[in-house]
């Protein structure tokens, strides 16, 4: 594509490009090949990403459920513990 000089009062416009023809596309596509081979790449990432999770249903149907006294009693220690920190960092303050 051919980039022409055009002056306005003896001053040089910006180099702008021909407009294209009525029958011509404004741009091309990219070949049908590298199209496909781009979303065969991405595919074969998303599956590598997928299979380094290993078996993330098996591990999570291993675990205690929320509602269970281990839980419970881990959410108790957690709360206390930051209710001591609130009241320590307040009367420094």
């Amino acid at each position: 594509m051919a980039f022409p000089r055009k002056t306005v009062k003896g001053r040089a416009r910006l180099l702008t490009p021909q407009q294209p023809s009525r029958h011509a596309p404004a741009f091309q596509l990219p070949p049908d090949y590298i199209t496909v081979s781009l979303a065969g790449a991405v595919l074969v990432g998303v599956g590598l990403l997928m299979r380094s999770l290993g078996d993330v249903i098996g591990a999570e149907a291993q675990l205690p459920s929320a509602g269970s006294a281990k839980a419970q009693r881990i959410f108790g220690r957690n709360k206390r513990f930051l209710q001591r920190q609130n009241n320590k960092s307040g009367r420094r303050g």
